[in-house]
């Protein structure tokens, strides 16, 4: 499921090759999870996070717009009613796992990503409180739902987010 790009799509074909569907931020989020996990008990442990590395830098590339702020593959949150229900927390199990993936390679360049997406999440909520806030982290249409604001950050609220994962 890992194209050229070294992004994952979004599933397999019946001939169980890479489908060549949407490379959705959860994919990528859920594959780093996954090899931080694997790494722990794993002779190729280095290997391993090599590998997550290399996914984790080319989904911040592909899926960063031009302010470096996570945006899906096909810019669903852009335009209104366009993601799924289930669309709401995959910018936050990226970077969940982003964050795990970091607490042990501890790459600077990682850790600017997770802050400034967090600085912009925490900037627009508090700006578009009183609108709803957004699924799209630069805030360009804005409807909150906490499922969105929750699945990135375990225990709640993304400065506890940032003192676990990032910091």
């Amino acid at each position: 499921m890992i194209n050229g790009q070294n992004l994952i799509n979004d599933g397999l074909d019946a001939n169980c090759k890479n489908n060549g569907l949407p490379t959705w931020s959860v994919n990528q989020g859920v594959i780093l999870g996954a090899l931080v996990e694997l790494s722990k008990g794993s002779l190729s442990g280095v290997g391993v996070l090599d590998s997550a590395k290399t996914l984790a830098k080319a989904a911040i590339q592909a899926l960063s717009n031009q302010d470096g702020i996570l945006v899906e593959a096909n810019k669903c949150e852009m335009q209104p009613s366009a993601c799924g229900a289930d669309a709401k927390q995959f910018k936050g199990v990226f970077i969940r796992n982003l964050g795990y993936l970091n607490e042990v390679i501890g790459d600077g360049d990682i850790r600017a990503f997770i802050l400034n997406n967090a600085d912009s999440v925490w900037g627009k909520d508090r700006q578009h409180q009183q609108n709803g806030s957004c699924l799209d982290r630069s805030c360009h249409r804005c409807q909150w739902c906490i499922s969105r604001k929750c699945s990135g950050c375990p225990g709640g609220g993304c400065s506890r987010c940032l003192n676990i994962h990032v910091l």
